[in-house]
């Protein structure tokens, strides 16, 4: 079980480069980030609003999975 706290201390330290995707299993995604500095820090804004869903989503398909 993902924690929303985690994601949103790794999207505060190193939102940046996308490690709040790689926590929730988003790894193109994180790349991409990574990649591009998450287009120039417009994303992080973005990411804000789906933070939340985004660790909802992760959990949803691991708890699925089992």
């Amino acid at each position: 079980m993902k924690k929303k706290s985690t994601a949103w201390i790794l999207w505060a330290l190193f939102g940046t480069f996308g490690a709040h995707k790689f926590y929730v299993g988003q790894w193109a995604t994180g790349l991409v980030k990574m990649f591009t500095l998450n287009f120039l820090f417009v994303g992080l804004v973005l990411d804000i609003t789906r933070i939340n869903t985004d660790v909802d989503a992760c959990n949803y398909r691991n708890e699925r999975r089992f």
